[in-house]
């Protein structure tokens, strides 16, 4: 699997995790493949939606681990972000942090590839600062695990 499979993997499972507020580990599959037919459409709009086995597979990967122990993740982030509250985290920063602590646990991809995968992630999809957060805390999740 290329690094490319891996960052589009990451963006499918953003994507997902984003827009599906409440889902839970019984209807993941359904949920999944409602998803990945809208979203494998390619358009002038969303060119970057054609993906390939590997990075569905990669981006399944991560939704899967996160949604089935939401808990154990919710905690670990939770763990890192000082004072602030997990349901006061901005959505994407919360999905960004959600996807990078699980990577961080897999310890399949080196920490600092992860982090600057989550810095992309953030400077494309979050707030213009969420960036320096995102570092912040998963160097903390890093240097902890």
């Amino acid at each position: 699997m290329s690094n490319n499979d891996r960052t589009r993997g990451r963006e499918l499972a953003l994507k997902f995790l984003y827009n599906k507020a409440k889902i839970t580990p019984d209807n993941i599959d359904d949920e999944l493949i409602v998803f990945l037919e809208s979203y494998q459409v390619e358009d002038d709009e969303h060119p970057e939606n054609a993906l390939n086995d590997h990075a569905i597979f990669f981006g399944k990967k991560i939704i899967t681990h996160l949604l089935s122990d939401q808990e154990k993740w919710d905690e670990l982030v939770s763990n890192h972000i000082g004072d602030w509250k997990i349901e006061k985290l901005d959505r994407m920063d919360y999905c960004i942090l959600l996807i990078g602590a699980y990577e961080l646990s897999a310890k399949e991809t080196p920490p600092q590839v992860i982090i600057n995968e989550c810095i992309n992630l953030a400077k494309s999809y979050s707030a213009a600062q969420s960036y320096r957060f995102i570092n912040g805390v998963l160097d903390g999740i890093n240097s902890r695990s």
